[in-house]
């Protein structure tokens, strides 16, 4: 169970990989995606976008911070994300 996630700034990728699971801050409120979701496009407010990693991920960026045991964040202050057919990109501020 995994969807594929990318997470692109104008001067670098942060991460590219399967993960399983993508908790990001909406303007509605907090949602989380899941392999098969729907699919979505939202605009990011300032908050955590929380990666549950598969045990296969690996983390390297100095933005992703290690919050407990397979799960990483991300402190964005804005930005978009597309989910479609399991592929998820999302472009922080």
């Amino acid at each position: 169970m995994s969807i594929q996630l990318q997470i692109i700034t104008p001067e670098y990728i942060i991460y590219e990989g399967e993960v399983e699971a993508v908790t990001v801050p909406g303007k509605g409120g907090k949602f989380q995606m899941l392999e098969n979701h729907a699919p979505i496009v939202a605009s990011l407010e300032n908050g955590t976008v929380r990666i549950k990693a598969t045990k296969e991920a690996k983390f390297k960026h100095k933005k992703l911070k290690k919050a407990e045991e397979n799960c990483w964040d991300l402190e964005v202050t804005g930005g978009v994300m597309e989910l479609q057919n399991n592929f998820l990109t999302i472009l922080p501020d």
